[in-house]
C-alpha cells in the first residue's frame, strides 16, 4: 500500500483512558470499527538480508465492536491486522519525522532543502 492508501485507513482519535499515548480508529477493511492503542516502537539493531528492515511494536485493542466479540480470526487475518498496523504507525511515525524537519531549536517554522549545501 502507498502511503496516501494508508492514511485513507484510519484517523488518530483522543485516548478514551487519557493516557499520553496515540490512539487509532480503523475505518475501512475487515477490521473497520476497530480502536487501537500504540505502545513502545523499537527498530532492530540490524537489517534483514534483503535491505529491509524490522521494527518491533506494541498495541492494546481498546475499543471493539460487538460483532467482532467472540468471532475467531484465522492466523492469515492476525498477520493482516498486524501488518496493517505496522503500516499505519511507520505512516504516523513518518509523518511526525516531516513535522519536526520544519521546526527549529527556537520553535519558529522554517523550510529547510536538505539537497542542497548550506556553505
Amino acid at each position: 500500500m502507498t502511503q496516501e492508501q494508508i492514511q485513507k485507513y484510519y484517523k488518530i482519535t483522543p485516548d478514551p483512558d487519557e493516557k499520553n499515548r496515540a490512539c487509532i480508529f480503523i475505518e475501512r477493511g475487515p477490521f473497520a470499527g476497530i480502536t487501537v492503542a500504540f505502545g513502545r516502537f523499537q527498530m532492530a539493531d540490524k537489517d534483514n538480508d534483503d535491505g529491509s528492515v524490522k521494527a518491533r511494536y506494541e498495541y492494546e485493542m481498546i475499543g471493539i465492536p460487538p460483532d467482532f466479540e467472540g468471532r475467531e480470526f484465522t492466523d492469515e487475518e492476525g498477520e493482516n491486522f498486524e501488518f496493517m498496523l505496522g503500516q499505519i504507525y511507520i505512516h504516523i511515525l513518518n509523518e511526525q519525522l516531516e513535522k519536526q524537519k520544519e521546526e527549529s531549536e527556537d520553535g519558529t517554522n522554517r523550510k529547510y532543502d536538505f539537497t542542497k549545501p548550506s556553505i
